[in-house]
């Protein structure tokens, strides 16, 4: 941070009722108080480090999955405030934009940190527009992908591999040398899209015209076909433009955090930009729109939405294309991609599904539960009825993300490298794995086979909840040998807060239990490290216990890992005793035969 005090600095009084900027923290482990310095309304996270109990602990940490409240950079390029709706790059609202200027201004823009002037924009344009065909090398790699390959996975290998054609780009302390790579990376984003949209179709590659503007360019490598030359619609043109500039940068989002910590490692642009194409890739970040055209689909008719709301309420499905990470308003891009939708569809024909999106638009802002919870349409809800209408398949979509969010990602890029303060990526961790143990060889196992196959990789979380692992030394042979039993299969009820804080009460079964925890698979969003109460539905028995780990979705169902709080032999032997083990369970049975040998 700029010029922060350390943790151990005071500053002098300038009057008694002068306010200090400072936080006052009490450990009431030791009853001791300390001072850390508050700068730009942050503490730093290495001031916790002087917190602790005993002089050889390494210190106090902060615990922040996901990164929902820490901030892992000073950045001066792109500002957001989620409450009241505010995109700005390097200052200038994002409206202001994108109606005034134009991609490679913006992108200009977010890369020097200035509009460029008339001279500058044009040899700022030359360098970008003659940096857009590829080496005959890089057609043959696109070639070599099968037919029906996704043309995001070859975005992200091809531009892994222009590193290898580029040596001079691990020079990334050269100022010239990352102004030649951010030449080439904007310039050739575009042609190496379009060739994978055209090698999907088995159509040849249209080579780039560099008479023609940026998107108009891009056009004309999708959809030439047998004209001599081709001239973009100048709607479909002005309308990409515009979704290139509202998707240029978003600050520090997944993609974007992506490229900043791969290029911490000092890498050069091209792996550090495929890795955060890669983070793009993901259903979660590039892929929200491509959801949104399924929802529609789904839903059918304009009819059948408010039946689909009902459900969406009911928690039995989501509204795509609603609610964001960050805007708890009306996402600034999605007011100015609406009015371009209706300029394209003037064009193209208004898309089926327009009058769908418009009914769950409009029953979802005067429904006190969406406003409530402060769901408005993102930038996502309309992009994808735009790329249709425009002739994409929702393969692309992801790629038309990612093409505009170059520009974006090096200058992020560059700051990082750039910045006096970062260093290699390196998050810490909280361990709760096993103390020290000892290697004993797999002949001298105490457990059948049998049990061992139960506890088999298929779920690994049952390590991470102690199923299998033996009991301290002081319990009987009897009782340990009961407390390492994992019965899969238990009717249980599950009650506790969602993610929402919602109560919950839901009947599932157990992939897996025993006297330490639990598997389930469950409708229901929980928090890790919240509380919940299993309860034995044939007994009755329950047991309080913790979210420890969340695991993969599987048809609408997550797997999710049940700690118990204290985990007792005496809770196993009440909740589940004897009879539940049926000669259908493989466990059963060995520990039968394990009975019969023993007598």
């Amino acid at each position: 941070m700029d010029s922060a005090p350390t943790a151990t600095t005071t500053r002098k009084a300038e009057g008694i009722s002068a306010p200090r900027e400072t936080l006052t923290i009490t450990d009431n482990r030791t009853g001791r108080s300390y001072e850390v310095p508050i700068t730009h309304d942050t503490i730093r996270a290495s001031d916790l480090r002087q917190i602790k109990v005993d002089p050889k602990e390494f210190g106090m940490m902060s615990y922040d999955p996901a990164f929902n409240n820490t901030a892992s950079c000073i950045s001066r390029i792109t500002y957001i405030d989620g409450d009241t709706g505010i995109l700005r790059y390097r200052g200038y609202p994002i409206e202001d934009l994108a109606e005034k200027s134009t991609y490679l201004e913006t992108a200009y823009l977010l890369l020097y940190g200035e509009l460029p002037n008339s001279e500058q924009l044009k040899e700022w344009t030359y360098h970008v527009t003659h940096h857009t065909f590829i080496h005959e090398s890089i057609k043959k790699f696109l070639d070599g992908f099968h037919y029906d390959a996704h043309p995001m996975g070859m975005m992200i290998s091809t531009i892994a591999a222009l590193s290898t054609f580029y040596h001079d780009a691990k020079d990334i302390f050269s100022a010239e040398s990352r102004r030649k790579q951010t030449y080439r990376l904007i310039g050739k984003m575009p042609t190496i899209a379009a060739f994978s949209y055209r090698h999907s179709l088995g159509m040849p590659f249209v080579y780039p015209d560099n008479e023609l503007s940026y998107p108009g360019n891009f056009l004309n490598m999708l959809f030439r076909t047998t004209e001599s030359r081709y001239r973009p619609n100048p709607t479909l043109e002005h309308a990409l433009d515009v979704l290139f500039i509202l998707h240029a940068d978003h600050e520090q989002n997944c993609s974007t955090s992506t490229i900043r910590n791969v290029g911490s490692s000092h890498v050069d642009p091209y792996s550090a930009t495929a890795a955060a194409i890669a983070a793009l890739y993901g259903p979660l970040h590039g892929g929200a729109n491509e959801e949104v055209l399924r929802m529609l689909m789904e839903i059918g008719s304009v009819q059948k939405v408010p039946e689909f709301i009902k459900r969406v309420k009911t928690g039995e499905t989501k509204l795509m294309g609603f609610g964001h990470r960050v805007y708890k308003n009306y996402d600034p891009r999605a007011r100015i991609i609406k009015k371009v939708a209706y300029e394209v569809f003037d064009l193209m024909g208004k898309n089926p599904l327009l009058e769908i999106a418009l009914e769950c638009e409009r029953i979802a802002l005067e429904d006190e539960y969406f406003i409530k919870r402060k769901l408005y349409p993102n930038v996502d809800f309309y992009t994808g009825l735009i790329y249709q209408s425009m002739g994409f398949p929702m393969t692309m979509f992801p790629v038309l993300f990612a093409i505009p969010r170059t520009s974006g990602w090096i200058s992020q890029w560059e700051e990082l490298l750039l910045d006096p303060e970062q260093k290699i990526a390196r998050p810490r961790q909280i361990y709760l794995g096993h103390d020290t143990r000892h290697y004993v060889p797999i002949e001298q196992y105490a457990r059948p086979q049998a049990a061992r196959q139960l506890c088999a990789p298929r779920y690994s979380g049952m390590r991470e909840l102690g199923m299998g692992k033996a009991q301290n030394a002081s319990m009987n042979p009897v009782a340990r040998r009961r407390s390492q039993r994992v019965l899969m299969q238990v009717a249980v009820r599950i009650r506790g807060e969602d993610v929402q804080g919602k109560g919950i009460e839901e009947e599932t079964e157990t992939l897996a239990i025993n006297a330490h925890g639990a598997l389930v698979l469950m409708k229901a969003r929980l928090t890790s490290g919240s509380k919940v109460f299993l309860q034995h539905k044939r007994t009755q028995e329950e047991q309080e216990c913790q979210v420890a780990f969340l695991g993969p979705v599987r048809a609408g169902k997550a797997e999710i890992g049940l700690e118990f709080s204290s985990p007792r032999p005496a809770f196993w032997r009440v909740a589940f005793p004897p009879e539940d083990w049926t000669p259908r369970s493989p466990e059963a049975r060995t520990v039968a035969s394990h009975r019969a040998d023993k007598s």
